[in-house]
């Protein structure tokens, strides 16, 4: 994850000539009192960042596992050849199982019936967040401002085609902290015996 700091107090250091000790080259550096405070904040950022994919892994297992679900009732040698060949391999990504479960469910909505059409939805509207936050804190830049309040991530935005940003408030982590939640608990719905698991 990259970080840069911006509009952060400067101090003038000098760089001296190794003949005459008379200073040649004035260069700026960040007031080492304050770089000291951002490294708190990246830490901080880093450290929720880390939560965040970590609960993604989480939700990438169940997503396998509502659909080896699908295909097989019980945990049989098949149901295990499944997960090992194919769910588990890294050609099936996050957002290719979100996909695979997503027509599933929609065509059989029957074998679903716990899950009414407007959670599906909600349910799979609410993983297409997660999945653009995973890939924004996996690639994206995280840019402290001095003037700003919070710090915010920068990232390029595949569906808009565009630079995006977004500001990384205690709230924006809470609401995602909540949202994977219940994503958590939509998804081990799909899943016998699975309820308390999903508690991420």
């Amino acid at each position: 994850m990259g970080v840069e700091l911006i509009n952060f107090p400067a101090i003038e250091s000098p760089i001296y000539n190794q003949s005459t000790r008379t200073p040649e080259v004035f260069y700026y550096e960040i007031d080492p009192e304050e770089r000291e405070a951002a490294k708190v904040i990246v830490t901080d950022v880093d450290n929720k960042r880390g939560n965040f994919i970590s609960v993604c892994s989480n939700l990438d297992n169940l997503l396998g596992k509502a659909i080896s679900s699908f295909f097989f009732d019980t945990d049989s040698d098949m149901k295990k050849m499944f997960h090992a060949y194919i769910l588990d391999t890294t050609i099936f990504s996050f957002s290719q199982r979100k996909k695979v479960l997503q027509q599933i469910m929609e065509k059989h909505p029957d074998k679903f019936k716990s899950i009414t059409k407007q959670l599906r939805q909600e349910l799979f509207s609410d993983l297409d967040k997660i999945i653009d936050m995973r890939n924004a804190f996996a690639h994206g830049k995280i840019i402290i401002d001095y003037n700003a309040d919070n710090p915010i991530i920068r990232f390029y935005n595949s569906k808009k085609n565009k630079e995006d940003e977004k500001i990384l408030s205690s709230k924006f982590f809470t609401d995602l902290e909540n949202q994977t939640f219940q994503v958590a608990l939509t998804l081990s719905e799909c899943i016998p015996d699975m309820l308390w698991d999903a508690r991420l």
